[in-house]
């Protein structure tokens, strides 16, 4: 898994900037690239000794996607189901559940080799909260809460312990641009790290990747298969 040719052009990316957004519509393979990407950094050297730390902020950890993409690597499979830790048991149900996980990560036991998290889909939550009020303010004080309170402190974190972090994001149309963008893009902006963006060709409906940060900034297309995304 970790000789994909997408894993090659994206690893340096992630490696370098530590902190990636990943974004898509739904049917992109936003879930099975983070999945490619976190197994391929645990199972980047042997001995393997490294950890993962999924959080099911909105979708369930796709078990039976990872057990088809190492269909016939029982040994590396079976390392990647006792390394690849779920919180929390169940999928997050209220913001206010998300954000009192997350703002006391550090307290949690956490594995002691943890390489890289992988929060799947961390806006979902957000979004549907400040969709309960009209009120401009009140919007700004919670997006600014979700970023000082809970997304910074996580980023500072990970980049201290030097954990990739990877940031699963749902996508929306943008009326000025008349493009896509992750939902609160505006938030995610203030992030220095990385992003890539998947995406679907409204005519030829090929998969596009574009993935970008403040020195690079490329795209390639890719298909889904039983492996995971990979270059046709």
């Amino acid at each position: 898994m970790k000789d994909s040719s997408i894993i090659k052009n994206v690893q340096d990316l992630v490696l370098k900037k530590k902190i990636v957004s990943i974004s898509g519509e739904s049917g992109t393979g936003k879930t099975t690239l983070a999945l490619q990407l976190a197994t391929s950094l645990l199972l980047d050297n042997l001995p393997y000794h490294h950890q993962c730390l999924w959080v099911q902020a909105s979708e369930q950890f796709p078990k039976k996607r990872l057990e088809t993409m190492f269909h016939g690597k029982n040994d590396e499979l079976q390392y990647l189901h006792s390394n690849i830790f779920l919180i929390p048991e169940t999928i997050i149900k209220t913001y206010q559940e998300q954000f009192y996980l997350l703002i006391h990560f550090e307290q949690k036991n956490l594995p002691p080799d943890l390489k890289v998290m992988v929060i799947d889909n961390i806006s979902h939550h957000l979004r549907f909260e400040i969709a309960q009020t009209n009120e401009i303010n009140k919007i700004s004080v919670i997006k600014n809460a979700f970023y000082d309170e809970l997304l910074f402190p996580l980023i500072m974190y990970c980049q201290r312990e030097n954990i990739v972090l990877l940031l699963l994001h749902e996508v929306s149309s943008d009326v000025e641009s008349g493009t896509t963008k992750p939902f609160f893009s505006s938030l995610y902006n203030r992030i220095t790290g990385g992003s890539i963006f998947l995406n679907r060709h409204l005519i030829n409906r090929e998969l596009i990747m574009k993935f970008s940060n403040s020195k690079v900034d490329k795209q390639m297309k890719y298909k889904i298969s039983n492996e995971g995304l990979v270059i046709p």
